[in-house]
């Protein structure tokens, strides 16, 4: 069960990024300021959250407007986009390519 467990946490860490900041997020496209927030992490970082979501990159995404691995269940949970008002987005899309 730990191999399979650090597999895991070893894809994961390979295939997604956490938003992190070191300034005051800022909004853009429709995107709403005031539901911008920031997350201290454990390493010490700064996650940017949006309607208190943390938010991630996924780096198999190489354009803006790339939606990939949306609606997904790996790594231990569930991945989706949120709109403008922060409400999750389930709508399907391709599957998730490796990075």
């Amino acid at each position: 069960m730990a191999c399979r467990r650090v597999e895991l946490e070893t894809e994961w860490v390979t295939s997604t990024a956490p938003a992190v900041t070191s300034a005051a997020p800022r909004a853009t496209g429709g995107a709403r300021a005031s539901l911008l927030g920031r997350a201290r992490r454990a390493d010490g970082t700064t996650q940017v959250t949006y309607a208190g979501h943390p938010l991630y990159y996924f780096l198999g995404d190489r354009s803006r407007g790339d939606i990939n691995c949306q609606n997904a269940t790996e790594f231990g949970g569930t991945w989706l986009l949120v709109d403008p008002s922060g409400r999750a987005i389930h709508k399907n899309a391709p599957p998730c390519p490796k990075p």
